[in-house]
């Protein structure tokens, strides 16, 4: 029986010297992860039990608390979705020409189209591990953090920040 989880799923998957699995087992990872986003959850880890390309088992980690931002440090936190360190000025303006910006959006309905343009970061408020979003930003080797609350109130177009979504942190650096 192979034991996975959610933000395994991808390194199991693509990483020599992890446990493989195949792409029907994968399939039926998504969906059921899919299927439990769907239905709002409150969980921050997924675990799934497989065995012969079938899931018996899936446990979940209820998520205790939603990342808070630091108001006094002008510091906000979230949840790792593609690692990776961006300094760079922001957008929350999907007009605007994205390439080498830090977008900034609520949800991840208009990013499919807006990542031809290649943004140097994305940052959301809504999100998580599996959602297209993050999954779009991890296969392009783009820095993105997903559950920033207030992302789009707290961070103006034209701002200065900085990403780390090795750590789930932004910055904010007003401009000068």
């Amino acid at each position: 029986m192979l034991e996975i989880s959610e933000g395994d799923i991808r390194k199991a998957t693509l990483l020599a010297g992890s446990p493989k699995i195949s792409m029907i087992e994968l399939e039926a990872v998504m969906t059921v992860s899919e299927r439990i986003k769907t239905a709002r959850f409150p969980l921050s880890e997924l675990h799934f039990s497989l065995e012969n390309e079938k899931i018996v088992g899936v446990k979940g980690k209820i998520l205790t608390s939603i990342p808070r931002a630091d108001k006094a440090s002008q510091k906000l936190v979230g949840i790792t979705a593609s690692s990776g360190k961006i300094t760079a000025i922001c957008t929350t303006d999907i007009q605007d020409e994205l390439k080498g910006k830090i977008l900034i959006l609520r949800n991840s309905k208009e990013l499919p189209l807006l990542m031809k343009q290649r943004p140097a970061g994305i940052i959301l408020e809504e999100g998580s591990l599996l959602s297209h979003a993050a999954i779009l930003a991890r296969e392009a080797g783009i820095p993105a953090i997903v559950k920033v609350q207030d992302a789009t109130r707290l961070i103006k177009s034209g701002d200065e920040i900085a990403l780390d979504a090795d750590n789930g942190t932004v910055s904010i650096r007003k401009p000068h």
